[in-house]
């Protein structure tokens, strides 16, 4: 039946026992029983008969019919807890350990023992045995020489006007992209504030507040330069830093651009787009030996920077030998260019004499060799 599933699932229900309505009655009575049988098998012949206990009604258990008080009163109660104060906030908070049981130092009540007395010395049976006898000496070869060797030529290979602490990064940018140069002119100083200022229009007018010591530092660099192939042009250097000096930027412009065009079409021929693409400069690539001369004609690819007037773009404000050669304007003749002008006809003269001794040194090693 659907009511007795408890039952069919071999299950005893709750609240029953597995021995029938008998087993609700009193434990003890049954106890009384027994002990009841057991006294008249012992007392026969008593005539005294002892009635056992039993109760007069029977017992009824009223908890499951009354109501559940404490869980229906205790929602309605307030939390005591709310109610009270936090005293915590106010009382004091005090290290009961610390006050009860105080720190004792009891190091020194204690003897301090010296065990070493006690314990046996140990010494080995046989000699000190010397291995240096035995092994073989084998002489460290001297680095100090090659390598102080190897940095000379590493120093020998900067441009010698650089300051130590010069970033790479930011010249690359200054030469090969600005086309201002940065190698054997101008002077340590003036390149290191050249290279702080903000862009090449404050690059340039580094320059113009410098004027003087420039004239000084490419005359300095020009008289270096002696080699046979430039003997020609070399004059015309000098003769453009003496118009720079004089007064007369325009002319110092023209003079030096035209000569710095002719020492690299003798020493470096090609057309100039050739020539544009030998001197870029990577120091990463470029060998440390090469670094000095690939720097010194980077400036080169700004310098041959072409324009022409029917294309209908502006004409570039940085020197352009196209410009200054075939396309004369006088907002191209100014003191900025002709300064920049002065220093690349010295920087890229004294490079080609270095190309050159190199070349020079290179046939004789191949002619020995």
């Amino acid at each position: 039946m659907p009511g007795k599933s408890g039952s069919d699932n071999g299950e005893e229900p709750e609240g029953q026992d597995s021995e029938g309505p008998e087993s609700s009655q009193d434990p003890d009575a049954s106890d009384a029983d027994s002990s009841a049988g057991e006294g008249n098998a012992d007392d026969q012949g008593t005539d005294e008969f002892v009635q056992p206990l039993t109760p007069v009604s029977p017992a009824f258990d009223l908890s499951s019919i009354m109501p559940d008080f404490s869980r229906m009163m205790l929602p309605l109660l307030p939390n005591l807890q709310d109610l009270l104060p936090d005293f915590t906030a106010i009382l004091p908070k005090i290290n009961i350990a610390e006050r009860l049981i105080p720190a004792f130092d009891l190091s020194g009540l204690l003897p301090k023992i010296d065990y070493t007395p006690l314990l046996p010395k140990i010494e080995l049976l046989g000699p000190a045995f010397d291995f240096s006898a035995i092994l073989p000496k084998v002489p460290l070869p001297d680095f100090a020489p090659a390598f102080t060797q190897l940095l000379e030529r590493l120093r020998e290979s900067l441009p010698p006007n650089w300051p130590d602490d010069i970033d790479l990064d930011r010249v690359v940018a200054v030469i090969q992209d600005e086309g201002l140069p940065l190698v054997w002119v101008p002077r340590a100083k003036i390149v290191s504030e050249m290279l702080a200022a903000a862009d090449r229009a404050a690059r340039v007018e580094v320059l113009l507040t410098h004027v003087g010591e420039l004239l000084e530092d490419c005359r300095q660099v020009l008289y270096d330069v002696g080699h046979q192939t430039l003997t020609g042009q070399l004059p015309l250097a000098f003769r453009a830093v003496d118009a720079l000096e004089s007064g007369h930027h325009e002319a110092a412009q023209a003079l030096a651009v035209v000569v710095t065009e002719t020492a690299l079409a003798r020493v470096i021929g090609g057309k100039y787009l050739d020539i544009k693409k030998q001197v870029l400069f990577d120091p990463e690539l470029v060998p440390y030996t090469q670094l000095r001369l690939r720097a010194a004609l980077a400036p080169i690819g700004p310098f041959y920077t072409a324009w022409y007037a029917s294309s209908g773009a502006p004409a570039p404000e940085a020197l352009s030998r196209h410009v200054t050669v075939h396309q004369a304007d006088q907002s191209h003749y100014t003191h900025g260019n002709a300064v920049v002008a002065i220093l690349l006809v010295a920087s890229v003269l004294r490079a080609l004499q270095e190309l050159q001794e190199v070349a020079e040194a290179s046939d004789q090693d191949g002619q020995s060799a």
